[in-house]
C-alpha cells in the first residue's frame, strides 16, 4: 500500500510538473510576442525618421512579418490561458502587421530595386495575402536571385498552387526534393500539385511520404483525407481528418471536412457534434455554421437551426443561403426569430 501511495504521489507531482512547465512556456511565448510588438512600434518610428533609408524599411518589414507569423500562435495560446485582452489586441494588430510588411518591402524595392532580402520577404508576404499572380512573379525573382535555396523553390511551389499552375508547382516541389530528399513540406506541396492534376494515386503517395517524415503535419492529413474522399474511401478519409484533429485540435478545417463527410453519409448527429467541436475554436467559421444548420434541419431541431443561420448573418448579412433558410424556418416551421 505504501509503495502504491508513493507511486500515486510521484504521478501527481509529475502531472503538476508537466502542466506547470507547460503554463510557464505558454506565458514565456506570450511575453516574447509582446516584446516583438514593442519592437515593431520602435521600428515604425525609425522608418518615419529615416524615410529614404532602405535598411530602416527592411527592418520594419521583417519585424512586421515575424510578428504576423508568431501572433497566430500567440492568439491560440492566449485563448488557452484566458488572456482575452491579448487575443483581441493581437487579432487587430496581426492583420495590420501583414499589410504593413507588404508596404514596407515594396518601399525597400523602390529605394533599392536590387534588394534580394526585400524580394524574398515580399514573396512570402504575397503568399500569405493570397495574391497568386504577384506572388508567383516575386517568388520567381527570389529563386533567380538565390538559386539552390530549397525554401525559395518551396515558396514558389506554394504560389503556383495558389494560382492553379499545377504542373509548374510539381516541378518546383520536385526541385526542392532534389536538394533535400527528406523535406516533408516539399512532399506535401508535391501531393497537392498532383491532386490538382487529378493524379490522385500519385498524390496520395506523396502525402503519405510527407506524413511519414512529419507525423504531426496536420495539413498533410487534411489533403490526404480530401484525396481519399474523392476516391470514395470515406472511412479512410475520416481517419485522416481525425488524425489532423488529434495533432492540431484548434485548427478548424479538419472539423469542417469531417462535418461534410458525415453529412454526405447522412450521419447527422455525428455531423452536428463535429461542427460544434470546431466552432468552439472559431465561432465565426461561416461554412461550418451553415453545415451545422443543415444538419440540425435534418434532425428537425428547428430552433437551433434558426439560431445557427442567424449567427451566419451576423458575420455575413448578405449570405443568400442563410437568408433563405431563415425565412423558410420562420414561415414553414413557425420558429420565432431572435431579430426582425
Amino acid at each position: 500500500m505504501k509503495k502504491l501511495l508513493l507511486s500515486l504521489v510521484g504521478l501527481g507531482l509529475a502531472i503538476v510538473g508537466y502542466w506547470g512547465w507547460h503554463i510557464y512556456q505558454s506565458f514565456h511565448i506570450l511575453k516574447d510576442i509582446q516584446d516583438q510588438q514593442e519592437q515593431l512600434s520602435r521600428y515604425r518610428q525609425e522608418a518615419k525618421q529615416r524615410p529614404q533609408e532602405p535598411e530602416a524599411w527592411l527592418q520594419l518589414a521583417d519585424t512586421a512579418f515575424n510578428f504576423w507569423q508568431n501572433a497566430g500562435r500567440g492568439i491560440r495560446i492566449a485563448k488557452e490561458v484566458n488572456q482575452t485582452s491579448l487575443v483581441w489586441q493581437w487579432l487587430g494588430e496581426r492583420n495590420l502587421a501583414l499589410k504593413e510588411a507588404s508596404l514596407a518591402y515594396s518601399r525597400v524595392l523602390k529605394l533599392a530595386p536590387e534588394s534580394v532580402d526585400a524580394v524574398v520577404g515580399l514573396c512570402h508576404v504575397l503568399i500569405e495575402q493570397f495574391d497568386p499572380p504577384k506572388a508567383v512573379t516575386m517568388c520567381q525573382r527570389a529563386v533567380q536571385s538565390r538559386p539552390g535555396q530549397p525554401e525559395l523553390y518551396l515558396a514558389l511551389s506554394t504560389a503556383l498552387i495558389q494560382d492553379s499552375q499545377w504542373v509548374k508547382a510539381e516541378v518546383a516541389a520536385r526541385q526542392v526534393i532534389a536538394i533535400e530528399s527528406n523535406n516533408d513540406d516539399a512532399y506535401y506541396q508535391l501531393g497537392n500539385a498532383l491532386l490538382g492534376q487529378e493524379k490522385i494515386d500519385e498524390g496520395i503517395v506523396a502525402l503519405q511520404k510527407s506524413i511519414t517524415l512529419d507525423p504531426r503535419a496536420n495539413l498533410a492529413y487534411i489533403s490526404l483525407g480530401d484525396a481519399l474522399d474523392w476516391q470514395n474511401r470515406s472511412e479512410e478519409a475520416i481517419m485522416a481528418y481525425r488524425q489532423s484533429v488529434k495533432v492540431a485540435p484548434s485548427y478548424p478545417l479538419a472539423y469542417e471536412r469531417l462535418g461534410q463527410i458525415y453529412s454526405k453519409q447522412k450521419r447527422w448527429q455525428e455531423a452536428v457534434l463535429v461542427y460544434r467541436e470546431g466552432l468552439k475554436y472559431f465561432p465565426s467559421e461561416v461554412d461550418s455554421l451553415k453545415g451545422l444548420g443543415n444538419a440540425l434541419i435534418e434532425l428537425q431541431q428547428w430552433q437551433e437551426a434558426l439560431v445557427t443561420y442567424e449567427k451566419v448573418l451576423l458575420f455575413n448579412p448578405e449570405d443568400a443561403e442563410s437568408l433563405q433558410m431563415r425565412k423558410r424556418l420562420i414561415q414553414q416551421q413557425k420558429v420565432k426569430p431572435t431579430f426582425p
